[in-house]
């Protein structure tokens, strides 16, 4: 079974610069597991001008901060996942939650 997973960008707002969220069959994830206060990755760090973007998978595993709770400094964690690319699917797992 694959599952959906879709990618928005949401504007900039009077805390934080515009910053990704991210959806899993329907579900924000971010908002799931980081709290309503928290925030998504910004979207300038994780979609650079001119550079590939981190969300992009290759045959290389690689761990992704996908969120942060409202706290400060990351001392509460991250929601964090691993990307790996295999062939034509891409593999979102060992998702940890702050």
């Amino acid at each position: 079974m694959f599952d959906r997973l879709e990618i928005r960008v949401l504007p900039p707002g009077p805390r934080f610069a515009a910053q990704l969220r991210f959806w899993v069959n329907g579900e924000d994830v971010v908002e799931e597991a980081v709290g309503e206060g928290g925030r998504g990755p910004y979207a300038a760090d994780v979609l650079p001008l001119g550079r590939s973007s981190l969300l992009r998978a290759t045959g290389e595993a690689r761990r992704l901060e996908l969120g942060e709770p409202d706290c400060t400094g990351g001392r509460c964690g991250f929601l964090i996942v691993v990307v790996q690319r295999f062939g034509q699917v891409v593999q979102w797992s060992d998702w940890e939650v702050p």
